[in-house]
Formats: structure tokens, sequence, C-alpha cells
């Protein structure tokens, strides 16, 4: 192997991470409440759950912001050090950008939930930018609690906005709800392709 190649469990924060798998996890079955709410024709349920599968997402990202600091400011390490950090860095950025871009479309499908496209626009707009934001802010401070705090707070913006767009008659139903259920599969594969990092990368 490469001599290079450090034991993940002397740099990397399994224990953290452990967390932050569980926390997509329970993402996921947020994500499937959500799908099995608006089948049933439930809109308040859809925006709950929807709003609890963004918020996850949003601290998982918070948490890689602060892992990722500490690896860089502590440990020394970076993309061009050597393969192990051109390895972690690579996967879990990629893996952090659908995160990303996760919650920008989960925020999406919130804001049309509400109030059809221009709902959509407005709470995916708000959400890119909290997220953002909470990124920043937990990279600035070097503290995960202020980076789930960040999170949660940006995830209450979110959550606030679409309600206050929300209309009498919203854009999905149970028998229209293609896009909540594209997004629920775009989700879940976020989901699996982490717990296949979290082997690979963490634990072997």
């Amino acid at each position: 192997g490469d001599p290079t190649w450090p034991r993940p469990s002397s740099i990397l924060g399994i224990q953290l991470t452990a967390v932050m798998t569980f926390l997509l996890i329970c993402s996921s079955v947020t994500m499937v409440e959500a799908l099995a709410a608006i089948r049933r024709g439930d809109r308040d349920r859809l925006e709950r759950f929807l709003f609890l599968t963004i918020l996850g997402g949003m601290i998982f990202l918070g948490l890689q912001a602060f892992e990722w600091n500490k690896l860089i400011l502590h440990e020394g390490q970076s993309i061009s050090r050597n393969n192990f950090g051109a390895t972690f860095f690579i996967l879990t950025g990629f893996h952090g950008c659908h995160v990303f871009g996760g919650v920008c479309f989960l925020s999406a499908i919130l804001g049309r939930a509400s109030r059809g496209v221009s709902g959509a626009i407005v709470v995916a707009m708000v959400a890119a930018l909290t997220t953002v934001g909470t990124l920043i802010v937990t990279s600035a401070t070097f503290s995960g609690l202020v980076g789930i705090a960040s999170a949660v707070a940006g995830g209450g913006v979110v959550y606030l906005v679409a309600r206050l767009l929300r209309a009498p008659v919203g854009a999905y139903s149970a028998h229209h709800n293609n896009e909540v259920e594209i997004a629920a599969l775009y989700w879940h594969f976020v989901d699996l392709i982490w717990i296949l990092v979290f082997t690979f990368v963490y634990l072997l």
C-alpha cells in the first residue's frame, strides 16, 4: 500500500462522522415520511418532514465544514499533500456538493408546495444562502456546535419563508407528486453514497 496513507482513525473524527452518518440516515427516514404524506394528500405533514430533511442536510454540511477545518488547520492535511488527502477531500467534497444540491432541491420542493414556481425559486435561494452562511460561520468559529446552531437557525429561516409564502392551494397532491418522489430518490442516493464513503474511507 501507499506508505503515506495514514490510519484513518488516527486523524479522522470517527465518532463525529458516525453522528453525521446517523443524521443522514435519519434524514432519509424523514424523506420517506414526506413522500408518504403527500401520497395521502397531507400537505402540512409533507412540509414538516421536508423541513426536517433539509435541516438534517444543513447540519451535516456544517459538521463537515468543521471536520475539514480540523483536518486542514490542525492535522495539516490538504488535497495536494498525499494520496490520502486527495482521495479524502475529493470524495467528501464531491459528496458535500451533492448534499448542498439536495438541500436546494428539497427547498425548492418545499417552496413550490407553498406557492408554486415563485415559491420554489425564493425558498431555494434562501436555502442556498443560509447553507453557505452556515459553512462560513462554522469555518470562522472552528466549532462543531456553532455549525449545528447555524444550521438550525438557517433551516428555521427556510421553513419560516416557506410558511410565509403559503397559499391556500399547493402545487402537490395525492395524485401529483412526481417531483417529490424524484427528490426522495435523489436524497436516498446521496445517503447511500455517504454510507459507502464512510465505510471505505473512514473505517477501512
